[in-house]
């Protein structure tokens, strides 16, 4: 979650993060609006190793595509901002038939994508279209992973005029052979947790006038409507309140074991 101007920029990892505890998603808005000082964070070294390793298998499937004879055309720059949204067009618009860390902005939507694929569905683009595929290191695919990809397919389709129908995820140790998720069948997950959200920043003041955009934008977007018509009871006492020194601990802990089989295996 990032401020520019008086509006709120949100990501997958927004989404995701308010999937686990709405009053996280309270506190980041704090935190973006500076009414909060954004806690230290203890730096877990085996979640170093984690993402070390995630970002070589990344590589290594960018390099397989590269020996199957695929061109591949890489988005510099870090984050979203125009440079990198007009780079991801120009591709997309000149057919690339692999584009790497394609960057989207849509009202208060961003994100980077690991892999877009050329397809030969047509679209405005022309008689192709694109396809999201991510790399993950972990084994089995999250419901993370899936908003993740939800997520990514809305903007691209907002790119490209039309909505991939299915999108794909590379793990370790599977030859770097996508697995198939079709969008429809987690849509309304998606839209749930999405405009869930949404109305969370409406409420937190975030960014009223874009949030309110985003929903009136978003296709079978669910009504939003004021916490206090919505009849739910304050949020229980959460994890958030234990501070970053405990959480850090738990999570280290939580995740030893496989932070020790991927570093064993590196």
């Amino acid at each position: 979650m990032e401020k520019v101007g008086n509006s709120l920029l949100l990501s997958a990892s927004d989404l995701v993060r308010h999937l686990n505890c709405q009053h996280l998603t309270a506190l980041d808005i704090a935190v973006a609006n500076g009414s909060l000082a954004k806690p230290k964070v203890w730096e877990d070294p085996l979640a170093q190793i984690l993402w070390k390793r995630g970002a070589r298998h990344e590589q290594g499937y960018i390099d397989h595509l590269k020996s199957s004879g695929f061109a591949v055309t890489v988005v510099d720059g870090v984050g979203v901002d125009n440079e990198t949204v007009a780079q991801t067009r120009e591709a997309m618009n000149g057919g690339a038939e692999i584009i790497v860390q394609g960057a989207f902005r849509s009202n208060i939507w961003v994100g980077r994508t690991d892999v877009l694929r050329r397809i030969d569905t047509p679209s405005k683009l022309g008689p192709w279209s694109y396809e999201v595929i991510d790399a993950k290191l972990a084994r089995e695919t999250k419901g993370g992973t899936v908003l993740q990809l939800c997520l990514y397919a809305e903007l691209l389709a907002g790119v490209q005029g039309a909505r991939p129908e299915n999108c794909y995820v590379v793990t370790p140790h599977s030859d770097y052979e996508p697995q198939v998720y079709r969008i429809d069948d987690y849509g309304a997950y998606f839209r749930r947790v999405r405009d869930g959200l949404t109305s969370a920043v409406v409420r937190g003041r975030g960014d009223l006038s874009g949030a309110m955009r985003a929903l009136r934008h978003m296709p079978l977007a669910g009504a939003v409507r004021p916490a206090a018509e919505e009849g739910r009871p304050p949020l229980a006492r959460c994890r958030c309140h234990e501070g970053p020194n405990r959480r850090a601990e738990e999570t280290w802990h939580r995740h030893n074991g496989d932070a020790r089989r991927y570093a064993a295996a590196a």
